[in-house]
C-alpha cells in the first residue's frame, strides 16, 4: 500500500497536501513534534479525506513523496463526533519491538496537539488488529 508522506518524524510543523494532486496546501506550527512520519494512504478516500497514518521505519523519509508500507494496526480516534481513525503502517523491513509503546506514544501525541483546541473532545476507541485494518483500508480504496 502506498503512503504519501506529509510530515516528517520530529517535525513541529504540520504540512498538508492535496490528496489527489499531491500539491502542498499549507504548513503550520503545532505544539509538539511528530513521533513518527505522518501521511495518508493514497487512494483511500474515506468520506472526504484519505485514511491518515503514522509510518514506523528506520529509513529517512522525504516529505512529499510516497513510500510502500504495510498495515500493523489502527486506532479508533474520534474528534468530537467525527471519526478520524489512524492507521499505523510500517515499511516492509521494519521490525516492531513494542506495539503498546507505539499505541501510547500516538495517543499521547494526538491528545497533546488537540489540547490547543479545547472545544474539540478527543476520544479513543479500540485498537484494531492487522487483518481488520487491512479490510478497512481495502473497503475504502477507490
Amino acid at each position: 500500500m502506498n503512503v504519501f508522506i506529509e510530515t516528517l518524524k520530529n517535525s513541529d510543523t504540520r504540512t498538508r497536501y492535496h490528496e489527489s494532486t499531491f500539491q502542498r496546501k499549507e504548513s503550520f506550527k503545532i505544539n509538539s513534534q511528530y513521533p513518527y512520519d505522518y501521511g495518508f494512504i493514497i487512494g483511500s478516500n474515506r468520506k472526504h479525506d484519505c485514511i491518515d497514518c503514522y509510518v514506523l521505519t528506520n529509513e529517512t523519509l522525504i516529505e512529499g513523496k510516497p513510500i510502500d508500507c504495510e498495515p500493523v494496526f489502527m486506532l479508533e480516534v474520534y474528534e468530537g463526533s467525527e471519526e478520524d481513525h489512524k492507521a499505523i503502517m510500517k515499511t516492509i523491513e521494519y521490525e516492531i519491538d513494542n506495539e503498546e509503546l507505539v499505541e501510547n506514544t500516538i495517543k499521547s501525541f494526538i491528545t497533546k496537539i488537540w489540547s490547543q483546541n479545547p472545544e474539540v473532545t478527543i476520544t479513543f476507541g479500540r485498537k484494531i488488529g492487522k487483518e481488520e485494518t487491512i479490510n478497512f483500508i481495502k473497503s475504502n480504496l477507490r
